[in-house]
């Protein structure tokens, strides 16, 4: 840990945790998840959001929630088992939007909250993809970027309206 980015990985790290805590607090309570088993969502996340910076070369000044909160929703759903029903998928990605819903609503000061349709739809394309129906889904950049947008939207807004 004697260079710089030792210290913001541990940063990183930390809040890839903190970010996972939030989002487990929105699972249901059926659903649980040992130590290890966080300890290996959180590593799966980081592998897949550092992998994801190299191949867009995305120089980042600071951690993404939306985008770390996907990695670790991907990383949940990835290790629930495919099957006939796919209700703990639905109800893990009912968790996730509701955890990112959460984040925009505060990064957004209260003035964005995601619609019920759109969220429903957000949701049913996801389960499209996760069902192998990738014609008709989004992934978990999708998601995303669906997030990244809501966001960029009210700044584009607030910054019309205060000039």
């Amino acid at each position: 840990m004697s260079n710089g980015s030792s210290g913001a990985d541990e940063n990183i790290k930390r809040a890839a945790y903190g970010a996972l805590l939030l989002l487990k607090d929105n699972l249901p309570e059926n659903c649980k998840l040992s130590i290890q088993d966080v300890d290996e969502i959180v590593i799966h996340a980081l592998r897949r959001h550092g992998e994801h910076l190299a191949t867009h070369a995305i120089n980042q000044s600071h951690l993404d929630p939306f985008k770390l909160l996907c990695w670790l929703g991907c990383a949940i759903v990835e290790r629930l088992e495919m099957g006939e029903s796919f209700h703990q998928h639905e109800r893990v990605i009912d968790s996730l939007l509701m955890t990112l819903e959460q984040i925009l609503v505060l990064e957004t000061k209260f003035e964005i909250r995601v619609l019920p349709a759109d969220k429903e739809l957000i949701k049913r394309l996801l389960m499209e993809e996760i069902k192998g129906n990738r014609n008709h889904g989004i992934g978990f950049n999708g998601l995303f970027i669906a997030f990244h947008c809501f966001r960029s939207a009210n700044e584009q807004i607030k910054s019309i309206s205060t000039n």
